[in-house]
């Protein structure tokens, strides 16, 4: 953000333009996102920390029901961050064990919803819905994990409780830069700036 960049002119005219991620490098518009970048302080350090992908991931990962699976236990579970990663493992997402944080109270008496916290690149803590569901012992066509709707669900934070860099961050549409690169080896380039 706030950087000059060259780009192809295809890909300021079909995604940058039109998302609204960049402007023509004017004096005006200079000033004027200075001013936007004084005043949102801290809050740069923490976009600086998301990579080229968060924004796709955070909108993908704000919508998960984790179904986390345990063996029975009449005496109830002790919830680790290591039954967390391994669920979230089964979803295809890759945590540290420094990136989950368990709900208030760990130990849980029986098979239900949770909320845990997961941190994406030390930045942004996003709440997670998840499902404590008892494995069964004896081989079933159909369990309990199949009838969770893992992905597409809505938020457990809702957009107003973000941080706003945050939510315009989430909320602003990706850029797919794989389809914008199929442009002609003569392309011209102009300087634009990068919201």
């Amino acid at each position: 953000m706030g950087d000059i960049v060259k780009v192809p002119k295809k890909l300021w005219r079909n995604f940058l333009c039109q998302a609204r991620l960049a402007t023509y490098p004017t004096p005006e518009n200079i000033v004027e996102l200075s001013k936007e970048i004084k005043t949102m302080g801290d809050n740069m350090a923490i976009l600086k920390k998301l990579g080229k992908y968060s924004r796709m991931t955070l909108q993908k990962i704000r919508g998960l029901h984790l179904p986390v699976e345990l063996l029975p236990s009449p005496d109830g579970w002790t919830l680790t961050k290591a039954h967390l990663k391994v669920a979230l493992r089964k979803v295809g997402i890759f945590a540290s064990e420094d990136s989950i944080t368990l709900p208030e109270d760990p130990h849980i008496k029986m098979p239900g919803e949770f909320v845990f916290t997961l941190t994406m690149n030390e930045a942004v803590p996003l709440k997670i819905r998840a499902t404590l569901v008892e494995t069964p012992l004896v081989f079933t066509e159909e369990t309990v994990v199949d009838k969770i709707q893992v992905w597409g669900n809505p938020p457990v934070t809702p957009d107003e409780e973000l941080d706003p860099a945050i939510r315009k961050f989430i909320t602003t549409p990706p850029i797919d830069l794989d389809a914008s690169m199929k442009t002609p080896s003569r392309r011209k380039e102009k300087n634009y700036i990068k919201y």
